[in-house]
Parts: C-alpha cells; sequence; structure tokens
C-alpha cells in the first residue's frame, strides 16, 4: 500500500473510516416524506413522462418537463422528489452526447432566471450507477463510445447529479466559464434564489479563483445546517465532492462530511445516507492519503471473501449500487449498501464447522450472519430468520439480547455438525434445521442491512471445515440462495417457528394465492409463464414480461457453471445472465439483452437485444435440440466469459464492461416457460483451508 501523507499513518485512516464515534442525537433530518406530491400535477408519474420523451430523442421536451416538476416542488418549499433519480440520469446521458457549447447553452437558458421564472432553476438528485455496456448504443441508433450510458458524477464521486454543476462543467469545457461567473455575481448581488450556491461551484470550478475565499466560504458550512440533506437540499454534500480535487480545501471537506454525517434515524431514513457513507471515506482518503486511488479503498476485500448485494432492478437510487465493506485489524465494517448486503465466505463449507463472530448494530438497520440461504438477527426483543435477498421472515420473541442504546457486541454463531445447522445469538439457539445431503446454498457469511452502522469483528471459523468439490446449486429444498431481481414470487423457504409466542411485526408473507413465477419440483426448476387473462392465451401479448431468477454467490474468476434446459414446444431456452445482462440463446445465435427497470434511465426499451458478431462462436444455427434436455456451460477465466451449448462453444466474451457476476436465468413470461435441472458450480478451490487462512480470516 502507498504510505500515507502527512504523517498520517494507515492505522489512523482505517480506524477513522472503521470506529467513527458515535453519533449524538436529535442532530439529522427528518426524511418523511408527508409533504405533498405537487409533481403530480404535471403528471401522476413524472419521471416516467420525462423517460418517454427521452426514448423519443426528445431532449427539450424532457427538460421542460423536468423544469416544470421543480419549479412547482421548488414553490412548495422543496426543490426535487427521489423519484426524479432515473429521469436525472437519463437526462444526464443526453446532455453529454451533445458538445459542451450545446450542452452549455442548453442547461443556461434552463437554469437561469427568465421573465417569468425569478430564482435559480436547481434539481439535485442521486441517480442510478449501473449502466449497460456501451454496445447497446446500438439498439439507440447510437455510435457505442465512453459517453453511451454516462453515470452523473460532481467530481470524482458518480451517483450524483446536480443540474447546476453539468452546467458550470460545460461553460469550463466550452471556455464561457468566465461570462458564466459574472452572470452570477450580478443574480447574488441581487439575492436570486439559489445564485450564490452556483456561483460557488463556478468558482470551484475555476482554476484561477482563489483559494483562500473558497475556504471561507465552506467554512461557514462547516456548522450550518444539519444532518441527511434530503433530496430538497443537498447543497452541501455537492459542495463537498466538487471541491475534493482541492487540497486546500482538504480539512474544511473532512469537516463538513462529517457534519452530513451525523444521523439521527428517529424519524427513518433517506436515500441520501448511503451515499454520504460513501462521500465521507472519499473525503477522508483524499485529504490523508491523496496519492490512493479510490477503488482500493471501495474495492478491496479480503481474499476468503467477496461481495454480494441485493439485485432488485425496479429499485430507486441509493446512492450506492454496490456493497461497500471496510476491514481493519479484526473488524469487518458494512460502510454502505443498496439495502441487504451479503459478504460471503469464498469457498463452500461442508463437515463439521463452526463460525463465531461478534457484532454491534448500531443506529438504523443491522445484521448477523448467514448460511444455506438462510440469515439471522436479533435484537433486545425479537429473532428474525430471513431468505437472503428476499422480504420472507419470521420472527419470535428474544429476551437475550441487550438494547441497542448501549452499543454493545452480541456473539453470533453458526454450528454445522453433519445432522444439523444452529443458528445462535449469545449462544441461545434461535433456529435449527436438520443438514440435507445435498444444500443448494453453502455459503456462510456476514448480512448487513440498513442505514446504520453495522461492524463485526472476532471472526473465527473452527472444526474441520471441508471444501466439496462441486456445488448442486438447487439441492433438495426448495430455491436456497435464489432470487428474483424483479420482486416475483418464490416459494418460502423460512418456516414460522413452531409454539413460540411472535411479537407484533408488519406481515411480509406473499398472499397465499400468489403463484410463484419459480419454484423447484422434482429437481427441476421451472419458470412459469403468464397467467392467461381476459380469455387470452398467455404469450399473446408483444411487451415482454421480464423475469430473473438469481443466485446470491457471485461467479469469480475460475468457475463454471453447468445446467441443463429443456426445449419443445411449450418451453423456451432460459437464458443464462450475468449481472443485469442476458444472453439470448436463439437458433441463429446469441445476442445481448439488459435487464431494464419500469423506469429505465438508459431509455433502452424492455424488448432490446444487440448483436456482438465478433464474440459468436460455433456454427451459424446453434446446436439446439428439439423436444430433448440441451447442456449448457458458462465458464469465467482470465476475464472472458465461455458460453458452451451441447458441447460446442457459442459465445466469447470479456466481462470488464458488464456490471455484477451474479449468475442467473431469464426469460420473457409472456412467451413461454422454461424448465432447467441439475444446475452445477465448479471452481478453482482448495480441498481444504490452511492453518494460515483459519488464523486470519479477514487479513488483507
Amino acid at each position: 500500500m502507498p504510505r500515507c501523507c502527512s504523517c498520517r499513518c494507515w492505522i489512523c485512516l482505517w480506524a477513522a473510516l472503521m470506529l467513527s464515534v458515535c453519533c449524538p442525537p436529535g442532530l439529522a433530518q427528518n426524511s418523511s416524506r408527508a409533504d405533498v406530491d405537487v409533481a403530480t400535477k404535471v403528471s401522476s408519474d413524472p419521471a416516467a413522462a420525462v423517460l418517454r420523451h427521452l426514448q423519443n430523442g426528445e431532449l427539450r421536451p424532457a427538460l421542460d418537463l423536468l423544469g416544470t416538476v421543480v419549479d412547482e416542488a421548488a414553490t412548495a418549499g422543496h426543490k426535487a422528489e427521489p423519484d426524479l433519480s432515473a429521469a436525472a440520469g437519463g437526462v444526464y446521458r443526453a446532455l453529454v452526447q451533445l458538445s459542451a457549447d450545446e450542452r452549455f447553452q442548453l442547461l443556461r437558458d434552463w437554469s437561469l432566471p427568465t421573465e417569468r421564472r425569478t430564482h435559480v432553476r436547481l434539481l439535485t438528485t442521486l441517480v442510478p450507477e449501473v449502466a449497460p455496456p456501451s454496445e447497446f448504443a446500438r439498439v439507440l441508433l447510437e455510435r457505442p463510445g465512453k459517453d453511451s450510458f454516462a453515470i452523473s458524477s460532481v467530481g470524482q464521486i458518480p451517483g450524483l447529479f446536480c443540474s447546476a454543476w453539468v452546467m458550470v462543467a460545460a461553460a469550463d469545457d466550452a471556455s464561457r466559464l468566465r461570462p458564466l461567473m459574472a452572470e452570477l455575481e450580478q443574480l447574488a448581488a441581487e439575492d436570486v434564489a439559489n445564485a450564490r450556491f452556483v456561483l460557488t461551484l463556478a468558482r470551484l470550478r475555476d482554476a484561477r479563483s482563489d483559494e483562500a475565499d473558497l475556504k471561507a466560504t465552506l467554512e461557514s458550512r462547516v456548522a450550518g445546517g444539519s444532518g441527511v440533506p434530503a433530496p430538497d437540499d443537498a447543497s452541501d454534500a455537492v459542495l463537498v465532492a466538487a471541491a475534493l480535487s482541492r487540497a486546500s480545501l482538504g480539512t474544511t471537506c473532512e469537516q463538513i462530511a462529517e457534519r452530513l454525517n451525523q444521523f439521527d434515524f428517529t424519524d427513518g431514513t433517506s436515500p441520501f445516507v448511503p451515499f454520504l457513507r460513501r462521500l465521507r471515506a472519499a473525503v477522508i482518503l483524499q485529504n490523508r492519503s491523496p496519492d490512493t486511488d479510490l477503488s482500493e479503498l471501495f474495492g478491496g476485500l479480503p481474499p476468503l471473501w467477496i461481495s454480494s448485494e441485493q439485485l432488485t432492478i425496479n429499485a430507486g437510487a441509493s446512492g450506492t449500487d454496490r456493497g461497500i465493506w471496510l476491514t481493519h485489524e479484526d473488524h469487518v465494517k458494512r460502510l454502505a449498501g443498496p439495502g441487504d448486503d451479503l459478504l460471503l465466505f469464498k469457498y463452500p463449507l461442508t463437515g463439521t464447522w463452526e463460525l463465531k463472530g461478534e457484532v454491534a448494530q448500531l443506529e438504523h438497520g443491522g445484521g448477523g450472519l448467514t448460511f444455506d440461504g438462510l440469515a439471522f438477527d436479533a435484537s433486545e426483543t425479537t429473532f428474525t430468520l430471513q431468505e437472503v435477498h428476499s422480504s420472507s421472515r419470521v420472527h419470535r420473541v428474544w429476551p437475550f439480547v441487550a438494547s441497542q442504546d448501549f452499543r454493545l457486541f452480541n456473539r453470533v454463531n453458526i454450528r454445522c455438525d453433519g445432522e444439523k445447522t444452529v443458528f445462535l445469538s449469545n449462544l441461545h439457539p434461535g433456529f435449527s434445521e436438520a443438514q440435507t445431503a445435498s444444500s443448494g446454498s453453502p455459503w456462510a457469511g456476514l448480512r448487513a442491512f440498513g442505514d446504520g452502522r453495522v461492524i463485526f469483528r472476532n471472526l473465527e471459523l473452527v472444526g474441520e471445515p471441508e471444501i466439496p468439490d462441486a456445488v448442486s446449486m438447487t439441492g433438495n429444498d426448495g430455491l436456497r440462495g435464489w432470487s428474483s431481481s424483479y420482486q416475483e414470487a418464490l416459494p418460502r423457504m423460512a418456516r414460522p417457528f413452531a409454539h413460540q409466542p411472535t411479537p407484533e411485526q408488519p406481515v411480509t408473507e406473499e398472499a397465499a394465492d400468489v403463484e410463484p413465477a419459480w419454484y423447484l419440483a422434482d429437481s427441476v426448476i421451472h419458470g412459469a409463464a403468464a397467467v392467461a387473462a381476459a380469455g387470452n392465451a398467455a404469450g399473446d401479448s408483444d411487451s415482454p414480461l421480464q423475469s430473473h431468477l438469481y443466485y446470491i454467490r457471485p461467479l469469480l474468476d475460475g468457475d463454471t457453471i453447468s445446467y441443463e434446459f429443456l426445449s419443445d414446444d411449450n418451453t423456451a431456452p432460459p437464458h443464462p445472465t450475468i449481472g443485469r445482462t442476458a444472453f439470448l440463446m436463439e437458433p441463429t445465435g446469441v445476442r445481448l439483452h439488459w435487464l431494464t427497470a419500469s423506469n429505465e434511465w438508459t431509455s433502452l426499451p424492455a424488448d432490446n437485444a444487440v448483436i456482438e458478431p465478433l464474440n459468436r462462436r460455433g456454427p451459424r444455427m446453434l446446436p439446439l435440440k428439439s423436444g430433448e434436455w440441451n447442456t449448457v456451460t458458462i465458464s469465467l477465466s482470465r476475464g472472458k466469459l465461455t458460453l458452451t451449448l451441447n458441447s460446442e462453444e457459442i459465445y466469447q466474451r470479456s466481462v470488464a464492461d458488464m456490471p455484477g457476476r451474479q449468475f442467473g436465468f431469464y426469460h420473457d413470461r409472456n412467451r413461454s416457460a422454461v424448465q432447467i435441472r441439475n444446475v452445477r458450480l465448479t471452481g478453482d478451490w482448495p480441498d481444504r483451508l490452511t492453518p494460515e487462512q483459519l488464523e486470519n480470516l479477514v487479513s488483507m
């Protein structure tokens, strides 16, 4: 690792990030959304309306509509609503396709006051950070390039859209920053709303600005405001992100970021919380070790562990679309993540073993351990058993954990003796079940959820853990370890506790009459076709009904997955997926499909598909067997994914531009059902763990 600067050691740096002081209550925001959604005066779904304009190539009408929503919201006392995330991401993607001069002129006209608008228009919101490979630009009749699906950022911090920053950056790139600053200075002198803030951003962008003046301006924000900037006022977060590249402002930026992380979760939380967690970490790293790339902080994991995030395609932006885990000595902390985040042990485990550790669950959220597709956590009142990456959970009364107010570490254990698996909280068994001969998800790990701090320590793996040669990913006990990214109904794995008093909890189970979209029967995974409606057969609709089942353990280099699928008059090939990219196996070859959200910021339609001729392999027509079981293998080696059908290689592609590594199956429920069996995972795994690995479970 590089040495830190200014006599700051790495221990101090990591300690500052890992073990921040407890936040005093009462300092943060009320993130409840009790305000009337004035955006509905324009449209019942303004983001969808903006995105429809963008899909039609109508950037100006999209901006006009977005401006109307922002103006109406500002009149009501707030500037934007979080449901504009996809719309803002789409607008930014369209803007960067223009020249800097066109971009600046468009945003200047949109932002600065007019005869009818007396304020500087401003939109700040989080935006999605997961983008498809650039090849999908061909679907939009565009030439692929590095900005085909550009993600908005402020300075070095991605995932944040600020219309003022985009305008200022465009002015700088078009050599029109100084004239813009002159206009803003006049507006600021007239005390026009938002003018001073935009002027400060322009000065931060201008290389000739006086550093002392900028520092004084930022220092005025150290004690100003309080708590989480809800989407109606994220100005301080934007200022910090914009100032991050100026070394002289590092200490001041760190002080502001520290204040912004003084959360009070009394009234709930905000999507900005994970973003501000990441922002604070980035500021600390930049200020104390400026030569270190952020990827070393956010991308480094202990060698024996792998991060797995919940893949919910229709979820809004959360400020970070992947889990960020930090380690310091024997501590592991989930810094931020999209929701239900796992840190899984790299290898499958069988035999007789016990995973032991301690967890502190601070503020809003919690954490525990996971194995075999189930996870548990415990509070001072409740023991909760949860299906990973699912809303399905069951509860029991639990008196064995001290109040979270005491900020104590509690013991968590998983014991497997070859016959039974037991989950323990403070050495009390909360759940146990017989071990099956073949587990479909033999992955042990840590789980963190919510936006509070979750810290694990003293992790140990003891006993005689064994690493099997292969994992049957369907096992023989339902779809353990599998989840639906479109939140479709799946068979429940977590059963209610027998003869146990149950605390008052919201109902999370699916209605009994909901048919599962995916289920396991006779060792075969079934992906159901859409139910016929109004006398029409399923499949009559021209619009695809996307369905996606994914496995919690991401694919690693050296891994191979094999499976069989049935192809006949009633079933179609289930298309393998990596992250949100599906490989459509069609008679004439393989095409790529991007799994789209209900409000898709990329402008890609739900039926998108793109051909990559140079990645195709084998015969012109795929060797599909009709009326028989077909065999597929998909392997990852040295960053390249190879797809084989019935022993013939049909596709090979680099995964460098494909976000996510979670394997899954995709099909269009409006067209047909799918059947899959014998799903098997093998990898470059050792027979056993070495004593050195067991002694240094989370060491870097």
